[in-house]
């Protein structure tokens, strides 16, 4: 199956194997190299690997949660510093743009 080409799962109880991958979000070959670690095992039904919707859902949610990393900005990501004028200047200057920015010409070369 191309990638220009449009799947369609919408009433499906049962899906092929692409469908089944595009069900998950991933890719052909990653869901089948990765399958079996999910316990997903592929029923065969007129010579075709067919997967179970409900069995895909609950595959996605026992599998772990995304870790997400706190947010960082500059103030978080910079120690508070020992000396009281450094630390007074750093949050009097924030993220404020130290100069406004001017588009530079551009120079046209004549040949």
């Amino acid at each position: 199956m191309r990638a220009t080409e449009e799947i369609n799962i919408v009433g499906k109880d049962w899906l092929t194997e692409i469908e089944a991958a595009h069900y998950c979000g991933v890719s052909r070959r990653q869901f089948c190299a990765k399958r079996a670690g999910y316990g997903l095992v592929p029923h065969r039904f007129m010579g075709k690997k067919l997967y179970a919707k409900d069995e895909l859902c609950a595959a996605i949610r026992a599998s772990e949660d995304w870790y997400q990393e706190p947010d960082r900005t500059i103030a978080t990501a910079v120690p508070p510093m020992s000396d009281p004028k450094l630390q007074a200047i750093w949050e009097r200057l924030g993220n404020v743009r130290l100069r406004p920015y001017v588009p530079r010409k551009l120079r046209v070369v004549e040949p």
